[in-house]
């Protein structure tokens, strides 16, 4: 109101003839939104396979293994180290969920892969898919050589430097002792799960 009289005094100091003189009426200078949480998210994009995503930086990301659709979701460029492995719905093994999703696979279950798993090594030498190396980490009796085959696993580009949760043992003779799963897997060899560490 100040603004408007201060404007009416100005015209008439000036002596400027203005035909509708000073009104009430209402200028609108601008409209702001009430919210202004910029562009509305775009709709999710619904997949069977990671085929229907946009693009290759996206994966389907399903609720279960068994599900029949999923959402296309984009996959994590970098994931820390932190070992709490989960088997993926092609039966490998990965170091955590976000490696997982990393590489595009829809969905995963606590731990690692124990029905069914992607085998490698033993007496054929079967190879994991690229990227993914042969784990043979075998249990603490029974027999521990490099003939017994292992399961794929997908680990970090860097092996994590917190206390692991689990310990091996080389199968050779000379080898290494007290070792973390992730070291194990990276050196390869035969290793079974170490009884002495910590004492």
């Amino acid at each position: 109101m100040l603004r408007r009289l201060a404007a009416c005094a100005l015209l008439v100091a000036t002596a400027i003839a203005v035909a509708s003189g000073c009104t009430d009426e209402t200028i609108v200078l601008a409209s702001l939104p009430t919210t202004d949480a910029g562009a509305p998210a775009p709709a999710p994009i619904r997949c069977v396979t990671i085929a229907d995503c946009p693009t290759t930086d996206y994966y389907c990301s399903m609720t279960s293994c068994d599900a029949q659709t999923g959402t296309c979701v984009l996959a994590p460029v970098v994931c820390d180290p932190s070992e709490a492995p989960v088997c993926g719905c092609d039966n490998i093994t990965y170091f955590n969920d976000c490696l997982r999703e990393a590489n595009g696979i829809a969905a995963s279950t606590p731990n690692p892969c124990m029905e069914n798993p992607q085998l490698c090594g033993g007496p054929s030498n079967t190879q994991c898919p690229d990227g993914a190396l042969c784990a043979r980490l075998g249990l603490i009796h029974g027999p521990c050589t490099d003939a017994i085959p292992g399961t794929c696993w997908f680990l970090p580009a860097k092996c994590p430097t917190t206390p692991p949760p689990d310990l091996w043992d080389s199968c050779d003779s000379a080898g290494a002792l007290c070792v973390d799963t992730c070291n194990a897997i990276t050196q390869g060899g035969a290793y079974r799960r170490s009884l002495k560490c910590g004492e």
